[in-house]
């Protein structure tokens, strides 16, 4: 009996070092690949601190944008290099674009050190949800980091950890006039229109110191999509942005519901002044629009590379010559 007591007694011990082995095993497995994943972000932030550019380096020119047809003919090329691209004083922009931008683009810029913590999470958890990117986490630091320091179009981890050091930098280094005024002289408006003076000089044909509330909140929801809500192609989309800035205005406080239905109902008179020479304006639209939801717009008209397409400018002028021939047919 005592035996059969002790036998029994000296299994559980054995099971029970077994076990402790076991678990010993398992820890130190996930010890080790915990603190793989430390140095690897540790290696990472490094990596991302170590090539930091300098915020005091705020070059905005731009480049060619070339897009090319699948033989590598030119259909069009866009400089926006010097083309409508007017720098002014923040005193000289209509203080109802600068609260209109800040109300549809990043509410709590005033508050906020360069990085919105609880946007960035809640945007995340609705990419989770929704498995694909639509809450935007960018301030509007970032997107200044992005477009005027960075200029990469690319989308990765460390592209992000990157965007929000250089946002951080400069929000040590400029204020917030300072850094609203150089994201409003950097930001792409369409039409060719980089900053906001040439935005109002060329859809309203007036200094970005005279936008009305109306013209402004327009104006201000144009540099989430330049292409998807162009008002000379999709008004409707247009005026529908034009309500979502302003009523998050009212959100925001910085107007009454009243001004902004007031606003709503207001006549805009769009006068589009463009210089523009393509062999295929419409498809070219297309092309934008398509880079511009992949890698942002201002990261896309910031310019300095080339699209080859599908289309084949030969094919294409062939059929548009005997459409035309058909036509004096009939």
């Amino acid at each position: 009996m005592r035996r059969r007591a002790s036998a029994a007694k000296s299994s559980w011990l054995q099971d029970r070092l077994d076990w402790l082995k076991v678990r010993r095993h398992w820890m130190t497995v996930a010890g080790v690949i915990l603190a793989l994943i430390l140095l690897l972000v540790l290696g990472t932030f490094a990596y991302a601190f170590a090539t930091l550019p300098d915020p005091s380096r705020m070059d905005l020119a731009a480049g060619d944008v070339k897009i090319n047809d699948r033989n590598g003919q030119l259909i069009e090329q866009r400089n926006a290099q010097g083309v409508r691209v007017i720098p002014k004083d923040l005193k000289e922009i209509s203080p109802n674009l600068q609260n209109a931008t800040i109300a549809v683009e990043d509410k709590h810029f005033k508050e906020h050190h360069g990085v919105d913590w609880g946007r960035v999470i809640k945007a995340g958890i609705v990419d989770v949800i929704t498995r694909r990117p639509q809450q935007g986490a960018s301030t509007i630091t970032e997107q200044l980091a992005k477009i005027a320091i960075l200029q990469s179009p690319q989308k990765t981890i460390l592209r992000k950890l990157r965007e929000a050091m250089v946002a951080t930098a400069l929000e040590s280094k400029y204020t917030k006039n300072e850094i609203l005024q150089m994201y409003l002289n950097s930001i792409y408006y369409g039409h060719r229109a980089t900053g906001i003076e040439a935005a109002a000089q060329v859809y309203f044909g007036k200094p970005a110191k005279d936008l009305t509330l109306a013209e402004a909140s327009l104006l201000a929801g144009l540099p989430n999509g330049p292409s998807y809500f162009d008002p000379a192609l999709h008004k409707d989309r247009a005026l529908a942005r034009q309500a979502i800035v302003l009523d998050a205005m009212v959100n925001s406080e910085m107007i009454t519901s009243a001004q902004a239905e007031q606003a709503k109902s207001e006549p805009l008179k769009f006068v589009f002044k463009e210089n523009r020479s393509s062999q295929a304006p419409h498809f070219v639209d297309y092309v934008f629009e398509q880079l511009e939801s992949i890698y942002g717009p201002s990261a896309v008209h910031k310019g300095g590379f080339t699209v080859t397409t599908t289309l084949d400018l030969n094919l294409q002028n062939a059929a548009e010559q005997a459409v035309a021939v058909g036509q004096k047919k009939l």
